[in-house]
């Protein structure tokens, strides 16, 4: 798997929950998420919306997969690429909260949970991290 190679401690739907993985609810996922201490990463667009109070409830991460209907091997590395925004936003941001990874492989967009109320943050692409690898030159 792409994520494992590239360092992603991850877990995926099916070995967490086997046979039973079709009749888990979404509501079911999030609240597994905060039992387990996990970041949930999606590519239903809807669910950050429809399941808003859950999510607020479960005081989890979420991250939002652009598109879903172009296959792993295209959203994968868009993942990789986004890694260090990822990392920003899971490791400083207060939970709850919902990150967007776009198809350039950046955290577009955040949405806060609040009591009441949702709040968008769009990024720009100042906000984002960049690593420039330079290979170094053979000594003359």
């Amino acid at each position: 798997m792409i994520l494992r190679s590239a360092g992603f401690d991850l877990i995926t739907h099916q070995e967490h929950f086997g046979k039973d993985a079709q009749t888990i609810s979404d509501p079911g996922v999030i609240a597994e998420c905060r039992k387990i201490r996990r970041v949930l990463l999606t590519a239903d667009g809807h669910l950050p919306f429809t399941y808003a109070a859950e999510i607020r409830r479960a005081k989890i991460a979420v991250i939002l997969l652009s598109n879903n209907h172009e296959g792993p091997d295209v959203w994968a590395p868009r993942i990789v690429a986004a890694r260090l925004d990822i990392e920003r936003e899971v490791q400083s941001r207060a939970k709850p909260f919902a990150a967007n990874v776009n198809k350039e492989g950046r955290v577009s967009y955040v949405m806060m949970y609040y009591r009441k109320k949702i709040k968008k943050k769009n990024f720009a692409r100042t906000n984002h991290i960049e690593v420039h690898n330079v290979a170094p030159t053979a000594p003359r």
